[in-house]
């Protein structure tokens, strides 16, 4: 009986195993077509960058970047992403890194000289173009951005008595811009709070544009900035700019 028993259970055993073996042949086909129907990373960042979604490339341009020998393309989409988002601290910083690359393209210096612009870092700037012009020979190019440095460096030194005030009710961390005065009443473009929207534009990461309005005093100074009520910037995207027919002389 127990010869039996154990013939029996080998036998279930072989038969489960060969029960399987077929599935699993069916199975391995589909899991490869699969797995290669997947696009990967790479092909998802560029895929997202040439959409102008920035902010998603960014974050798997990143991912791509975080290893021990990152790609120069993947290097210069993450800075250009960053550069276009506005973002010009994290820019330098990749920007510095791919012009260590020995195969990087005299154009990256450009890139990098204007975002040390951007930061105010102008000496530095300065010293990047010139590189580009030992690079490249080609002088008459950064001419200007050259001129332009030292020309801020010496502004900056000797600053005149003109006060600036930044209306800083409008004047946001967010992009205002493309001011009009219709009626009194004055009204702009601008990006909402992210709180308030939740729909996000993914070249900036910040909310779709709106039309605003805001009341000026007496003296000049604007207050009261809120998103125009009217059913025109209930769109889903972007909303603007405004101009009024009283403006148009035909």
């Amino acid at each position: 009986m127990k010869i039996i028993i154990q013939n029996t259970l080998f036998r279930a055993k072989l038969f489960v195993e060969y029960l399987m073996v077929p599935a699993l042949i069916l199975l391995s086909p589909a899991q490869v077509l699969k797995a290669q129907e997947q696009p990967g990373l790479r092909e998802r960042a560029a895929k997202l960058y040439s959409t102008y979604d920035y902010v998603k490339a960014s974050s798997i341009y990143l991912k791509l970047a975080d290893v021990k020998k990152p790609k120069l393309k993947d290097l210069e989409r993450l800075a250009d992403c960053y550069w276009k988002m506005n973002d010009y601290e994290a820019a330098e910083n990749w920007y510095a890194r791919i012009v260590q690359f020995p195969e990087s393209s005299s154009e990256n210096l450009i890139l990098y000289g204007e975002v040390l612009k951007s930061n105010s870092r102008y000496e530095q700037a300065k010293t990047i173009f010139k590189q580009y012009a030992a690079k490249s020979g080609d002088i008459k190019r950064v001419a200007n951005d050259i001129a332009g440095c030292d020309s801020a460096v010496v502004w900056m030194a000797k600053p005149t008595n003109h006060k600036i005030k930044n209306e800083s009710l409008v004047n946001t961390a967010y992009s205002e811009f493309s001011v009009s005065r219709i009626d009194k009443k004055l009204f702009y473009i601008g990006e909402p709070n992210a709180v308030a929207f939740k729909e996000i534009y993914g070249r900036t990461g910040n909310p779709y544009l709106r039309i605003y309005t805001a009341s000026q005093s007496a003296d000049y100074s604007l207050g009261n900035p809120q998103i125009d009520p009217a059913l025109y910037n209930n769109g889903r995207y972007h909303i603007g700019p405004v101009i009024s027919l009283s403006l148009i002389h035909i």
